[in-house]
């Protein structure tokens, strides 16, 4: 029997809550040739049940009796398929019914790209929309912004099989925060990526889960995990980029501000270093100062630093946004600008307040 074109990769640990709504929006493609791959991960609910329930000849069900960690049940579907492409598909997400369509159209019309995204639209656990998540899209933007953070939406990937496999696959060291964010970065050492344009899945927004609460603070574990891992992948990130300029570790270090927050103190260092890795980055790679993703992804990476500085400050949002309008004027045009005015005046509550009313105008 023919391997299918596409392995639809599902791994599931007590995820029966949405896990329906989820394979429903996999069957429902209009890419028909494919395989659904569901690894339960020693769920103790009835996922693997839901899962078997499905009369469908194109969903296989995995079972580990005990919890192994998302890596290994990534691991071992990678091992059971011969699908040649791979799509991710988290067990509360939602595709859109022409998501693999869209994503294997480009990797077979590119055979240069191995792995490829797109955007998202966050949804809330009744499936009402939120916001939408961006991340950028040319090949250049995503290596740049992939020194600092994850550039792809995990639940979003499709990628080849063999490229996935040749890297390593992924590292449970990792888990369960960042083991994508460690192998997309090696996967872009070695081939074209890309994300699309258009939002093909529903991120589902989950403060239950170990990502939501981490967010909240009321995991301390989990939070001091999810720190570790960022500075480790972080810094040698950028060590490995840039560590032949004469970057130290120290520098490198500080860094992972982006992710985990940047002490106030630090602010003017942590600026100072991250135009020497723009310049750095803008002499190797000189088209991306006209490239319109470029600047908007510095956008959003410079108001992303003005909201992680801690304690929040109005001085440090201007600090931060000075920055960016002084590295490029024309960052002025670009979204998301529209929140300068609430950091600047207001401070981060008023950040907090802007969301709460972004939110309300999509449930309305």
């Amino acid at each position: 029997m023919a391997a299918p074109a596409v392995a639809v990769l599902m791994p599931v640990h007590n995820g029966e809550t949405f896990l329906r709504t989820t394979i429903d929006s996999v069957l429902a493609q209009t890419w028909q040739d494919f395989e659904l791959l569901v690894v339960d991960d020693g769920s103790t609910d009835n996922s693997a049940a839901v899962a078997r329930e499905y009369r469908d000849s194109r969903v296989r069900v995995e079972r580990f009796e005990q919890n192994r960690g998302l890596s290994a049940a990534l691991n071992h579907g990678l091992q059971m398929t011969a699908a040649p492409i791979v799509a991710r598909q988290d067990a509360d997400d939602v595709s859109r019914p022409d998501r693999l369509a869209t994503q294997l159209a480009v990797l077979r019309t590119h055979p240069d790209i191995a792995l490829i995204g797109s955007q998202a639209r966050a949804i809330d656990r009744e499936g009402r929309a939120i916001r939408m998540v961006r991340r950028p899209l040319e090949d250049r933007s995503i290596r740049w912004y992939a020194l600092l953070d994850n550039p792809f939406i995990h639940t979003s990937v499709m990628f080849r099989r063999g490229a996935v496999l040749a890297c390593g696959g992924f590292n449970a060291a990792f888990d369960p925060f960042s083991q994508d964010y460690a192998l997309w970065w090696r996967i872009m050492q070695r081939h074209r990526v890309e994300n699309l344009a258009e939002p093909l899945v529903d991120y589902r927004v989950n403060p239950d889960s170990i990502m939501g609460r981490v967010d909240q603070g009321v995991e301390a574990p989990h939070r001091a995990k999810f720190e570790g891992i960022a500075r480790e992948l972080v810094s040698r990130h950028v060590i490995e980029a840039y560590g032949k300029h004469g970057l130290s570790p120290d520098e490198a270090l500080l860094m992972a501000g982006f992710l985990v927050g940047i002490d106030v103190g630090e602010l003017p260092r942590f600026l100072a270093i991250f135009s020497r890795l723009l310049d750095w980055f803008e002499q190797e790679h000189g088209a991306v100062r006209s490239s319109r993703d470029f600047l908007r992804t510095l956008s959003r990476q410079y108001d992303a630093i003005a909201y992680r500085v801690r304690p929040p400050a109005r001085s440090a949002a201007l600090r931060t946004y000075g920055a960016a309008l002084r590295r490029h004027p024309r960052l002025l045009t670009l979204p998301p600008w529209t929140n300068v005015a609430v950091m600047t005046v207001l401070g981060r509550s008023g950040r907090v307040r802007l969301a709460r009313w972004r939110e309300a105008l999509a449930r309305a």
